[in-house]
């Protein structure tokens, strides 16, 4: 079956591709534990999809200098890549699902989370080889918006290809995801497998169940 080099389909990666809960909240803790800030119970999943930056923020309820959130986010780098790859795992039947698909589509991941560290971790979860590309955030401690990333990973594929790209879809967990695949002007998929809730969600064109429910769709 030939690939269509021009549909791309695209993916959030926490909370859609990949169940990150455990190792977010653990390096968080280690992260803001030395500037003795309680460990967090895991409860505030509203935390992740954020950049780091402002995730370190909100998780110390504002508490840290500019220098601190520095060290913070170097700790938070530091515990994930030894730990993020034992601690996160894909959801079930992602593996199954990304296979079939990338034998039709071209396939990319847009996450919030630095891009260097998303191709790591996807990398030691053996996901990477599913997808035309992985972008993401390219300076650590920058913001940039979803649709930021979706447009630089569309001026990409473009380039690659020399030819207009065209996304489908982008399939994510937060309402982010949802408002930046309408401004982007294409599809909004919600994954209500994630740590969206489907009040969070309900501004998507569609919300899926499970990951199998996107080969229903393409």
């Amino acid at each position: 079956m030939k690939i269509d080099k021009n549909a791309v389909i695209a993916f959030d990666m926490d909370g859609v591709l990949i169940d990150s809960k455990l190792s977010i909240f653990n390096a968080l803790s280690s992260a803001l534990g030395i500037f003795n800030i309680p460990k967090l119970d895991g409860s505030q999943v509203e935390l992740i999809g954020l950049p780091l930056i402002e995730m370190l923020k909100r998780a110390s309820e504002y508490k840290l200098n500019d220098d601190q959130l520095e060290v913070a986010m170097h700790k938070f780098r530091a515990y994930n890549s030894e730990n993020g790859p034992k601690e996160a795992k894909p959801y079930e039947d992602i593996p199954r699902v990304l296979e079939l698909l990338a034998q039709r589509f071209n396939l990319v991941v847009v996450t919030s989370k630095l891009q260097s560290a998303a191709i790591d971790l996807l990398h030691a979860l053996d996901l990477v080889e599913y997808f035309f590309g992985i972008f993401g955030i390219q300076e650590d401690g920058k913001n940039e918006s979803k649709k930021t990333i979706l447009t630089r990973a569309k001026s990409y594929l473009d380039s690659v290809h020399g030819s207009e790209t065209k996304f489908l879809a982008l399939i994510g967990d937060r309402s982010t995801d949802i408002s930046a695949a309408h401004e982007f002007k294409i599809k909004a998929v919600g994954a209500l497998w994630g740590y969206g809730t489907e009040t969070e969600l309900r501004g998507a064109d569609i919300t899926l169940s499970t990951p199998v429910d996107i080969l229903n769709i393409f």
